[in-house]
């Protein structure tokens, strides 16, 4: 294995709210997951390495029927840096594909581990999600940018 051309420098978490209904604890429910990207592409100069912030906004909400059990909102962003000799495109192509995933990832353990240090005796737990159609849809915004 190699180095890849890409790294995550920092993340952190801008936002992170929640809100439950504990009468509703024992309930069947169903989770409603949404995700939107945020892409920031910083101008590069001459030699220095590529630089991009990336964020996701998640809302997760688990619900019976009209009632909310748990609604938890949080956006979390990740600073990228990539190699100054490697093309503009391969650069947006791997922050897209690579980070969000890394970055939904991150945000899944910070969420359990929040969630069981409040003292949830259930941590929450995102649900696995096949995330290839919308990191699709984000490399095409990324790459749309850089033809403008």
């Amino acid at each position: 294995m190699k180095e890849s051309y890409i790294q995550l420098i920092s993340d952190r978490i801008k936002k992170f709210s929640f809100e439950f209904d504990d009468t509703l604890i024992n309930e069947p429910f169903q989770p409603e997951l949404k995700i939107e990207a945020i892409q920031k592409f910083k101008e590069k100069i001459a030699n220095t390495p590529y630089n991009c912030i990336l964020g996701l906004n998640i809302k997760l909400i688990f619900k019976k029927g009209r009632k909310h059990l748990l609604k938890l909102e949080m956006r979390i962003e990740g600073e990228f840096m990539g190699h100054p000799e490697m093309e503009e495109y391969e650069f947006r192509v791997l922050v897209i594909n690579s980070g969000i995933i890394n970055l939904f990832q991150i945000a899944r353990a910070k969420i359990l581990s929040i969630s069981s240090q409040f003292g949830f005796t259930q941590p929450i737990y995102l649900p696995l999600m096949d995330i290839t159609d919308f990191i699709k849809e984000e490399r095409e915004k990324a790459l749309k940018n850089l033809e403008e």
